[in-house]
């Protein structure tokens, strides 16, 4: 993913997925909501209001188990395994009500030797609605092979307040195709919703609850379960650390139910 996490899927056979599932989700709410902070601001802070042409995200995602998890079986499908990656990205401006990006994206697998490389356009089709549009090439590693394969996929995100309930939600979702031997629609997302337990001077630890889920063609899975993160500001950049419990609700994807920290940044 995945929270991030990274579009699209590697087989499923024995291997873990690349995918969004992990829910540190490449994409940052500045594509959709220019105006829109991808973490929470303390008092008295504001974001520039002038857009960088240039950002990096990056991610880092470990989770408790393994292929070999008893009761797993020397076959069964594992999706949202642990992972890194990082996305390149350059703004061409807003003078187009499309917002095009282009970006270079790179990920791979902690406990495999897959991974994977891409190269990509993406538009706002919808201007008003937090939608963006990607057409992408990516090189794949799976295993031995090395594999270039196309992409075409619909992503979206919201951050909003819920002043009844002094909360936040937040998320992700993203759907798509990918190409080439192993080919497969995919489709994954991830909703939080959180209140501020603390605030210090250059960011808040939140509390809150979480769904994340995904599928595949062979595989899908839904977790839900508990989360905490802490959002800091560092001069332009921001770094977020959160640790969830993901209970495994719904499909038979490996790793089992488990502990999940995740850190990402955007600059």
């Amino acid at each position: 993913m995945s929270g991030g996490s990274q579009p699209g899927a590697f087989p499923v056979d024995r291997s873990p997925a690349l995918a969004g599932e992990a829910q540190t989700s490449p994409w940052k709410l500045e594509q959709f909501r220019p105006a829109a902070a991808p973490f929470s601001l303390p008092p008295g802070r504001s974001r520039s209001s002038e857009p960088r042409r240039l950002s990096i995200d990056g991610w880092l995602f470990l989770r408790a188990g393994g292929v070999a998890d008893a009761g797993a079986g020397p076959l069964a499908p594992t999706y949202g395994r642990s992972q890194f990656g990082a996305v390149l990205r350059y703004d061409f401006g807003t003078r187009s009500a499309y917002l095009p990006q282009a970006y270079l994206r790179a990920a791979g697998s902690i406990e495999s030797r897959e991974a994977e490389l891409a190269a990509g356009i993406s538009i706002r089709p919808v201007s008003g609605l937090p939608l963006r549009a990607h057409g992408e090439v990516r090189l794949s590693r799976l295993g031995d092979r090395v594999e270039l394969r196309p992409s075409a996929f619909i992503t979206a995100g919201i951050e909003e307040r819920l002043k009844p309930l002094d909360a936040r939600v937040r998320g992700y979702a993203q759907a798509g195709y990918v190409g080439g031997e192993f080919a497969t629609a995919f489709a994954d997302g991830s909703l939080v919703i959180e209140r501020d337990a603390a605030r210090f001077e250059r960011g808040a630890l939140s509390v809150g609850a979480g769904a994340w889920g995904g599928a595949q063609q062979g595989t899908s899975r839904l977790d839900l379960g508990p989360t905490a993160s802490v959002d800091l500001s560092l001069g332009q950049g921001r770094i977020r650390v959160a640790a969830d419990y993901r209970l495994r609700v719904a499909g038979r994807a490996e790793p089992s139910s488990g502990a999940a920290l995740t850190l990402s940044t955007s600059f």
